[in-house]
């Protein structure tokens, strides 16, 4: 989660430097993120590097629709002396609302649903154990964006997805192109 910070810092940091032009209003973009995804359930609490490539279309400056694809990467944990090694990948649909603060940066709010799958490996010795897990739940969102380039902005997000028997978020940084 501090990665997650620094990279706001950052782009906030960019925001001073740059000379860009305004944000586009709408249209298709295309984006790529990586962050940290965090699982928690029970006494699990793993963590790991996560990438997330995203398309959507901005109606106006103010609405969008988002479609995202995460890998999770690999959250692992020792519980009672057993190895848990828990892949996560998924798919989100979201409805975005964005508020221009100005010709270079937004802040903005999702709120969709998510489609996913897990696969969890438990390891005691030689002992190895495998349950996989597909499910759909809430999944919602903030984050602010930076204009720096025409059709070019910088990202920063926190997304959960509301799992019934856990936490799942993912802090990410990444890029965004609108065309």
């Amino acid at each position: 989660m501090r990665n997650g910070l620094r990279a706001s810092i950052l782009m906030v940091g960019l925001g001073c430097a740059c000379n860009s032009q305004a944000q586009e209003s709408a249209g298709a973009y295309l984006g790529a993120s990586v962050g940290e995804a965090s699982n928690e359930v029970g006494e699990f609490k793993g963590s790991d590097t996560a990438f997330k490539l995203t398309a959507g279309y901005a109606f106006n400056r103010y609405f969008g629709i988002e479609l995202a694809y995460i890998d999770a990467g690999t959250q692992a944990d020792t519980v009672d002396s057993v190895l848990i090694e828990n892949e996560s990948t998924g798919v989100i649909a979201s409805a975005v609302a964005r508020l221009p603060l100005g010709e270079q940066f937004a802040v903005f709010g999702k709120l969709g649903y998510a489609f996913y799958d897990s696969e969890a490996t438990g390891r005691l010795g030689d002992l190895v154990a495998r349950d996989s897990d597909s499910g759909e739940d809430l999944a919602y969102g903030i984050g602010v964006e930076l204009a720096v380039l025409r059709g070019l902005r910088l990202r920063a997000e926190y997304e959960v997805v509301d799992v019934s028997d856990g936490d799942f978020d993912v802090v990410s940084a990444g890029i965004v192109y609108q065309f």
